[in-house]
Order: C-alpha cells, then sequence, then structure tokens
C-alpha cells in the first residue's frame, strides 16, 4: 500500500495492469455508471464518503454517487424515508431507531468502526467552559448545568452513560439540543456549559477557546461508536449488484485513508463548514477506519440496542442480524484481501 512517505504494493491490487487488460474480452461501448445518491453529515465520521467521491473510488467500481450533506443521523433517515437518496451514512444509535418507525435500514459496510473491541468510543468527547465549574472525572459537578448535544443522537447516548457511571441522574442536568454547526457559538456564547459531541467538533472547540475550554472526557469505552453505508432491506434485495459496488469502493477507500490521513482530513475540510487542516489533521487521529464486521461489531449494537430501550428511545429490541450485514464486506474481502492486510487481527473474543 502506497503511504505518504513511500510507495510499496497499493498498485499492485488496485491499479490497471497491461497484462490485466490482455486477459479482458473486448467489449463495445460501456453504459454510463448507475448514479445513487447518498445522505451523509457534515462531520469527520463521514470522511470516508467525501474521499470516495473526491478520490474517484466509487467511480472506478461502477457507481456514480452524489452526496446530500446534512447535520444529524436523524437528517439523513428523513432523506431516506423520503426517497431523496438510496444510502444513507448511518449510525449504531440511527438505524435501530429507523427501523423502529418503519424505514428498514441496514448497515452493509462499517467505515467508521474498530473490529476488535465492542466499545471504541474515541470519536466522543465532553468539553466544558473552564469557567463553567464543571470538572474533569466529576460528573456530580454537571448537576445543574447545561450541556448541548444532538438530542437522540450518540452524544446523547454518551454523555447519559457517563452521568450514570458517576451516579448522576440526567434529569438533574438540562440537555438542550444543539445541532453539531452551532455548537461552538453555543458554548462560546455561554449559551451552554458543556458539550457532547463528535468528531471535528470538539476539537474545534478546543481549538478556537484554547484556554478557556477543557477537555471533560474522551472515548473511555463506555460504547461502540460504528458508522457505515446503510440502505433498506428492499434496497439490498433488488440492487445487489450496486450494493457490492459501494462496499468494494468503500473498503477501497478505507484502504487509502488509513495510509494517507493527513490528505484525507484536507479532503474533509471541503465538506465541513469551519473546519480547518490543523483540526482535521487532529481530529482524524481518534477515527478507525475498518470495514470488517466482527462479533464485536454485533455486541456494539445489540450494547447500543439494550440501552436505547432503558432510555425509552426504543420500544423493543431489534437482532444486530437486522441492523447490519457481513455479507457484502466478506465478498468484498475474497476479491480485495490486501486492502485489509494491515488490519490488527481480530481477537477471538470478538469472533463472529
Amino acid at each position: 500500500m502506497e503511504s505518504e512517505s513511500g510507495v510499496s504494493v497499493w498498485w499492485a491490487w488496485c491499479c490497471w495492469s497491461p497484462a490485466a487488460a490482455a486477459r479482458r474480452p473486448a467489449t463495445g461501448p460501456s453504459a454510463p455508471p448507475p448514479t445513487v445518491t447518498v445522505a451523509t453529515a457534515n462531520n469527520m465520521l463521514h470522511t470516508a464518503e467525501f474521499v470516495g467521491v473526491e478520490k474517484g473510488f466509487f467511480l472506478k467500481h461502477g457507481v456514480k454517487v452524489k452526496l446530500q450533506v446534512l447535520q444529524t443521523g436523524a437528517e439523513i433517515n428523513k432523506a431516506l424515508q423520503a426517497g431523496s437518496a438510496e444510502f444513507g451514512g448511518g449510525s449504531i444509535t440511527a438505524i435501530p431507531t429507523a427501523r423502529q418507525a418503519g424505514l428498514d435500514l441496514k448497515m452493509f459496510v462499517p467505515y467508521m468502526n474498530n473490529a476488535t473491541t465492542p466499545d471504541d468510543d474515541n470519536a466522543l468527547a465532553v468539553v466544558a467552559r473552564a469557567d463553567s465549574g464543571i470538572r474533569p472525572g466529576d460528573w456530580a459537578s454537571f448537576v445543574g448545568k447545561k450541556v448541548g448535544l444532538a438530542t437522540g443522537g450518540t452524544g446523547d447516548e454518551y454523555l447519559s452513560r457517563w452521568l450514570t457511571k458517576g451516579g448522576v441522574d440526567r434529569k438533574q442536568v438540562t440537555l438542550l439540543n444543539v445541532q453539531p454547526g452551532d455548537q461552538l457559538a453555543a458554548i462560546q456564547g455561554k449559551q451552554v456549559d458543556a458539550i457532547s459531541t463528535w468528531e471535528p467538533y470538539q476539537t474545534i472547540i478546543l481549538d478556537k477557546l484554547g484556554s478557556n475550554a477543557i477537555l471533560v472526557q474522551r472515548g473511555g469505552g463506555m460504547l461502540g461508536y460504528i458508522l457505515g453505508l446503510s440502505a433498506t432491506d428492499e434496497y439490498e434485495r433488488d440492487h445487489a449488484g450496486i450494493v457490492q459496488k459501494m462496499a468494494d469502493a468503500m473498503v477501497e477507500t478505507e484502504a487509502w485513508i488509513r495510509s494517507h490521513k493527513r490528505e484525507a482530513a484536507v479532503i474533509a475540510t471541503h465538506w465541513i463548514p469551519g473546519l480547518d487542516t490543523t483540526s482535521a489533521a487532529q481530529g482524524i487521529q481518534h477515527l478507525n477506519f475498518d470495514p470488517r464486521v466482527s462479533g464485536c461489531t454485533m455486541k456494539a449494537f445489540t450494547d447500543s440496542t439494550r440501552t436505547l430501550v432503558a432510555q425509552n428511545k426504543l420500544t423493543a429490541s431489534i437482532p444486530a442480524g437486522d441492523q447490519v450485514t457481513a455479507k457484502f464486506v466478506t465478498k468484498s474481502r475474497q476479491s480485495m484481501s490486501p486492502a485489509f492486510a494491515d488490519l490488527p487481527p481480530i481477537p477471538s473474543s470478538c469472533a463472529a
């Protein structure tokens, strides 16, 4: 694989060669690739979709992709429900709530994921104003404070788990619905004391506020945070060929990102308002790009669903197998094994 510092085996598997071309049968003019829309969000967790479009990986695998850039998983679900997009950047919290609402989404290729653990949440963090009275490690200091977050999103679940662990009832904290793009202004303007969010917004806040902001908590293994491309069960069934091409493109995109993180961070700035290259380069270091679906991936979905039920955000449990499938990535791995070669082995504890 080509790295930022040198060249090794990338071109051996991903690109054209005269010998390979000679083995292909002659064909007439090819039909134009199908065009699909992917509903995505303006944060770094969706970097793989931005890179897939800008670097041409989707087109390489035979699909023309248009991005519909929104703010949250709830907005992505609405776009899929309305039919304005065939695919969505689904998350471990947005997919089960969509299925409960009658939108039968299923993730078919993770792109922000760590298949070696069920609780990788390094993309999430809680930050606070330095003068707020909130103290790192002291969740009781949140009592009576105002915290901005995307209501019902993963930042909401993340904060709730930490409050519970710290013995604090979330009803003792004023939780305000603040969209990611508004979070910097909200904490700068002292409308909130803290923000619970995902990359790049915590990094932007820390960079912009400097000594006036503190990192309360990053990650910590409180939950597994997974995002990936999703489609409805019906679309996956009726357009399995396109879904496979999208999975293949995402697998190659993620392999490229893993060895080109700085360049991928720059691409993210083209799609995320207010994100500069410094914050992007910092933020991307907290993200994992792993397309594999392991036993730990399934456990993360199960654990998240259980929490959503306990929080009355779901009325009943939804099996992990209804929310994510391994079949498309398994097929990608059979034909694109070098794209997985640099990933750490999946431990026995995460066996499917």
